[in-house]
């Protein structure tokens, strides 16, 4: 065992000593053991960090005193560590996570429990599941450290993120030269992935393009589009803005195949350009795929407890998209988010407002009733 799990131990022997002595029940409120993570259940496609080294002295000044060798950490540093994964089934149950939350929100006897109660209303709310853009093995996601998707290069620009808000390659670190932006992978295409516009896909390529642009105005950024569908309030301005105030480039067509130079490690995009009616092959050095958006996880199994059937795309139908737009087929039960289209932010919004309200109403006639 481990020194850590070896102090859990003690302390469960000395709370059952104690009860032992007392002539009470040893086993009651006792917190079951924990599961332990197999290796089958361990994502090993999931990036690892390697352990923050501790400062140390050095061997010469080792042997002219008896201070302590590891020097200990930084405040940066620490954090640092403790960031990486806890998860690993390992806690010695101190408790003085219990101590420092002053809000009394740790409770580590709580157990599941599986409520049942009445409501007048339900309002569904779910977001979405990002289409798997490795079914498409020609983008070469997955097989070239220079391909990601969108979600991986917000994460990369966030200054939050990994590298913290830097533009990187990954093969390498350096700062990209071109930047490539494929739309539509995984949507509108009925052979694969999902037959509808997943709507945001454009404005957000739009804006990660921007973004790059922002970060150093010498990249070359092009979005390779099926249609641009800017819909919404300012979005068509935006559009305009990236073309004309940035430069970023749009070429109207599908891409057919994304390959590697071996040597440079440089992207060639294989598109065929629609407007000039040929078959291009483009440089670039880094290439951002945008993925489709697919009903949300578990959303099959909430309607099925609910007699909520879905529609042919996956998912929930409303009853009229002008005039009930957030009513589904049930009584009382509303749908917002993901739950009956693909929706930007904006548009979650006001659907889960509308949900709200509808919801509100149906409550507060069942008060006039009563």
């Amino acid at each position: 065992a481990t020194a850590v799990k070896a102090v859990a131990h003690g302390k469960e022997a000395a709370i059952s000593i104690d009860r032992f002595l007392r002539k009470v029940n040893v086993e009651a409120d006792r917190i079951e053991e924990r599961h332990r993570v197999r290796v089958e259940e361990v994502d090993m496609e999931r990036p690892t960090e390697p352990r923050v080294d501790m400062p140390k002295h050095g061997v010469a000044g080792r042997i002219q005193s008896y201070t302590e060798v590891e020097l200990g950490f930084e405040q940066e540093s620490a954090t640092q560590e403790a960031e990486r994964c806890l998860g690993c089934a390992i806690c010695c149950e101190c408790e003085l996570c219990v101590e420092a939350c002053t809000r009394e929100a740790i409770d580590h006897k709580m157990q599941d429990e599986i409520l049942e109660l009445p409501v007048g209303a339900i309002v569904l709310a779910a977001g979405y599941k990002l289409y798997d853009v490795s079914e498409y093995p020609r983008l070469g996601y997955g097989k070239f450290a220079n391909v990601i998707h969108a979600m991986e290069y917000e994460r990369l620009i966030n200054a939050s993120g990994p590298t913290h808000g830097h533009l990187i390659k990954l093969s390498d670190g350096k700062l990209p030269k071109s930047i490539g932006f494929i739309q539509c992978v995984g949507a509108r295409d009925v052979n694969r992935g999902v037959p509808e516009c997943s709507r945001v896909c454009c404005m957000y390529g739009i804006k990660n393009a921007v973004m790059a642009k922002e970060h150093d105005p010498e990249i070359d950024v092009t979005i390779y589009y099926a249609d641009i569908r800017a819909f919404g309030k300012g979005f068509e301005e935006f559009y305009n803005m990236a073309k004309d105030r940035f430069g970023v480039k749009f070429i109207h067509g599908r891409v057919g195949e994304v390959m590697e130079d071996r040597k440079t490690g440089n992207l060639t995009v294989r598109v065929e350009n629609t407007d000039e009616h040929s078959i291009q092959d483009i440089e670039h050095d880094l290439v951002v795929i945008s993925p489709g958006i697919q009903p949300p996880w578990g959303l099959d199994v909430i309607a099925s407890e609910l007699g909520l059937e879905l529609d042919e795309t996956g998912y929930v139908p409303v009853k009229d998209e002008l005039l009930a737009p957030v009513d589904t087929t049930i009584p009382g039960v509303f749908a917002c988010g993901c739950v009956d289209s693909p929706k930007d932010i904006p548009d979650s919004v006001t659907a889960g407002s509308a949900a709200a309200m509808r919801a509100t109403i149906i409550l507060s006639q069942a008060e006039k009733k009563e």
